[in-house]
């Protein structure tokens, strides 16, 4: 019998990694300064993101392991579970490289070099502007499939 619930919450982990993606390729998407006033220097700004893109990945994960744990407790899966699942593994073949593309971004050297505007200014030193696009076209188009495929999985 199929479990919605395992299905939500697969779906809002691919949707929070997808909002998360697309907010850091984002050029209107600014950094903003801490609580002081003061901006982040470049090094916190590529932890935070990585951090997050670590977290992100180990929530995609976690559900993933509980929806094959289904599975394999001979609970059927539905064609949307099933189809959440293979845009999880979608997903995790977008993100992988764009994670470690921060993980490659080098901060300029000095406390007083420039700080970044945004997250997509960062990687643009290591990425091409094509890239950064066609990344943000694939995500929106599997944020769509994802909104789709809760919706019929919630039928």
């Amino acid at each position: 019998m199929p479990q919605p619930l395992l299905a939500v919450g697969l779906a809002t982990a691919l949707v929070q990694t997808i909002d998360f993606s697309s907010g850091t390729l984002s050029e209107n998407r600014a950094i903003y300064p801490n609580s002081d006033g003061a901006s982040p220097d470049n090094h916190m700004v590529l932890r935070d993101i990585t951090n997050n893109f670590h977290r992100l990945s180990f929530r995609i994960s976690e559900n993933d392991a509980k929806r094959r744990g289904a599975e394999k407790k001979n609970a059927k899966l539905s064609d949307a579970e099933q189809y959440l699942l293979e845009l999880s593994d979608k997903l995790k073949e977008l993100v992988e490289p764009l994670r470690d593309a921060f993980l490659h971004v080098v901060p300029p050297g000095s406390y007083y070099d420039p700080k970044w505007g945004s997250a997509r200014e960062a990687l643009l030193t290591v990425w091409k502007e094509k890239d950064i696009t066609t990344l943000m076209k694939k995500l929106k188009y599997l944020k769509k499939e994802v909104d789709s495929t809760l919706l019929f999985a919630l039928r």
